[in-house]
């Protein structure tokens, strides 16, 4: 999630653009102005959508309001998930509508993942012991994640083990991934929180 907001949707852009794809939300605590509110019809008009916070803020956007996204970590606590099924569940549901339901989008992610994250842990031992031309510049890219991972370690309170399980993570997210599109797709729905979520 943390690498998502980094790379696919930079939060930083929010303020300085007014499309309303660049909106992102955290539905434990959205706050707008009554007027907002009533100009988009209300919660009616997103209660179709699986991701209802962020596309409240999409169609606040679209009817000429801005939207912000503050960090507030310092004044507010909310838990989620109270372990690691529940917390599967409710990625898995994110990453789902954030892909559209979309074969598409789920094969470009996927690849993404594999050639960005987790072809160069395949080839760095390899790399290494067959003196390839190219082991120094896949070191180099492990080393750069793992230098991103330390810095979202020290800037969001993570435990110290997690920049040492990013494989691992991106393993789980394809997983998610393609679990949810399937469960999609064979119209079962998504479980979460006690809800069927289609």
């Amino acid at each position: 999630m943390y690498l998502m907001t980094a790379l696919i949707m930079p939060i930083w852009l929010i303020p300085v653009t007014r499309t309303a794809l660049l909106s992102f939300a955290v539905g434990q605590i959205v706050m707008f102005r009554r007027t907002a509110y009533e100009s988009i019809g209300g919660y009616a008009s997103v209660s179709g959508e699986i991701s209802d916070d962020i596309h409240i803020a999409r169609q606040i956007r679209k009817t000429g309001f801005r939207t912000i996204f503050l960090d507030i970590r310092q004044h507010v606590r909310c838990r989620m998930y109270h372990g690691f099924r529940q917390a599967f569940d409710g990625l898995t549901k994110n990453i789902s509508d954030f892909l559209n339901h979309k074969i598409i989008s789920l094969v470009s992610g996927s690849l993404a993942v594999v050639l960005c994250f987790l072809l160069p842990c395949c080839l760095l031992l390899p790399y290494l012991v067959t003196g390839h031309p190219f082991s120094m510049l896949v070191a180099g890219t492990i080393a750069l994640l793992q230098l991103t991972w330390c810095l979202v370690l020290y800037d969001r309170g993570l435990k110290w083990f997690v920049p040492f399980l990013y494989p691992l993570v991106f393993v789980f997210g394809l997983i998610m991934m393609w679990r949810g599109y399937g469960k999609l797709r064979q119209g079962g729905g998504l479980v979460w929180k006690g809800r069927v979520i289609r």
